[in-house]
C-alpha cells in the first residue's frame, strides 16, 4: 500500500509500504479521510517523542475491510473513527481511573502506525462505529472534538460561565460550541486571523475580536472587568498561555490547553494565584470522550464541518504538510483514496 512514512526526525517519504494484516482483536480500515494536527509537525521536528520510523497520523477515519480472530464490536463494511490512545492497563494510573495518563501509553500514528495511509490496522476496541448521516471527514475529527471535551471538563464550564478563548483555529472552534453546550452565557475569542472570526461569528461566539487591535485584556474588562471564569490557551503559544493568567477572575480556572513546545516556559506569580485562589490545570488526550464526542457530531449538536477547510491526496502530503497553518486553514485533510 501508499502510505506517509517519518523515516526520522526532519525526514519524510511517500512511497510504497507492506500492506497491514490485523491481529487478533484488530481491525483493517480503508482510511477515507486523516487529518493533520500540530502534532504531527511536533513529530516530525522531534519536538514530540516518537517511535521511529513511523506512519504518523492519529484523527482518521474509514472503512472496516477485515477483522481479525475474535473481533465482535466491528464488522467489514463499518465506517469507524479511531481512537489512537491505547493504554495498558496495569500500571498505576490505569488503575486509579487516569488511563490516559498511563505510563505505558501507545498511540496510532505517534508509537504506531497512523492514519497517513491507504490502510491501517486499529484494535477493535478503539473503532467507534459512526452513526449514518456522519461523514468520513467528520469521523476524522472526533478525536479532536473528544480532546476539547477533556477541556470542557477540566475547565468545568458551567451555566451563566464567562469564558475566554485564546486562539480561533480548529481546536479554538471546538471549545466555543461546547462551552455554548455547557451553558457558557458570554463566550470571548481572540482570534487574529479575520476568516476565522467570521467562522466562529456564525457559530455562536458572542463575541470574536484581533487581539493585535484590541488586547485581550481590554476586551474582557468591557465585557466583565472581573475577568473570565473558565480561560482556554488554544493557541499553543508561550506568550498567550502567559496572558491567560491574567484573564481570569478570582476563583475562576485557566486550562493550558494548547500544545506549547516544551522548550518554552512562562513566569508564574504565585501571590496572583494565591489571592485569586486560580486553578490552573492542563488538558491531556480524551479519556472516554470519544464515545460521547460521536453522539455529540451524530446529534448535531457541535458543527464539525467548517473545521475540514482543505483536501489532499496522499501523494499531496507533503505539500499539505507546507501548507498547514494558512491563514486560510483550519484542518487539512488527506484523502488516501482519492485518485
Amino acid at each position: 500500500m501508499k502510505a506517509v512514512t517519518f523515516e526520522s526526525v526532519g525526514k519524510m517519504r511517500v512511497g510504497i509500504v507492506a500492506d497491514p494484516k490485523p491481529a487478533p482483536g484488530e481491525a483493517l480500515v480503508k482510511v477515507l479521510a486523516s487529518g493533520i494536527c500540530g502534532t504531527d509537525k511536533h513529530i516530525f521536528s522531534g519536538a514530540y517523542a516518537a517511535r521511529y520510523p513511523l506512519i504518523p497520523g492519529h484523527e482518521f477515519a474509514g472503512t472496516v475491510v477485515e477483522v481479525g480472530p475474535g473481533v465482535t464490536a466491528v464488522k467489514t463494511g463499518d465506517l469507524v473513527s479511531a481512537d489512537p490512545n491505547i493504554t495498558c492497563g496495569r500500571c498505576p494510573y490505569c488503575r486509579r481511573n487516569k488511563a490516559h495518563l498511563c505510563l505505558n501509553l501507545e498511540a496510532l500514528g505517534v508509537t504506531r502506525s497512523g492514519g497517513f495511509a491507504e490502510y491501517s490496522v486499529v484494535p477493535a476496541t478503539h473503532a467507534y462505529v459512526l452513526p449514518p448521516g456522519v461523514t468520513a471527514e467528520e469521523g476524522a475529527l472526533i478525536e479532536p472534538l473528544a480532546c476539547a471535551l477533556r477541556g470542557i471538563q477540566m475547565g468545568n464550564v458551567r451555566p451563566g460561565d464567562t469564558v475566554m478563548i485564546l486562539g480561533g483555529g480548529t481546536m479554538g472552534g471546538l471549545l466555543m460550541q461546547l462551552s455554548r453546550q455547557a451553558g457558557a452565557v458570554r463566550i470571548l475569542v481572540a482570534e487574529p486571523l479575520a476568516v476565522r472570526r467570521q467562522t466562529l461569528d456564525r457559530l455562536g461566539a458572542d463575541r470574536t475580536f484581533d487581539p493585535r487591535e484590541t488586547p485581550s485584556e481590554a476586551a474582557m474588562k468591557a465585557v466583565d472587568p472581573e475577568g473570565a471564569d473558565v480561560v482556554f490557551e488554544a493557541a499553543g503559544r508561550p506568550d498567550t498561555a502567559q496572558q491567560a493568567l491574567t484573564l481570569a477572575r478570582k476563583g475562576g480556572t485557566v486550562v493550558l490547553f494548547g500544545c506549547v513546545e516544551p522548550k518554552h516556559n512562562i513566569t508564574l506569580n504565585p501571590a496572583l494565584v494565591n489571592d485569586k485562589e486560580l486553578t490552573i490545570c492542563g488538558s491531556f488526550n480524551n479519556p472516554c470522550t470519544h464515545a460521547p464526542a460521536v453522539a455529540l457530531v451524530a446529534s448535531h449538536r457541535v458543527d464539525l464541518k467548517p473545521f475540514a477547510s482543505h483536501r489532499f491526496k496522499l501523494d499531496e502530503f507533503e505539500k499539505a504538510f507546507d501548507y498547514f497553518g494558512a491563514p486560510d486553514s483550519y484542518k487539512l485533510m488527506i484523502l488516501p483514496h482519492e485518485a
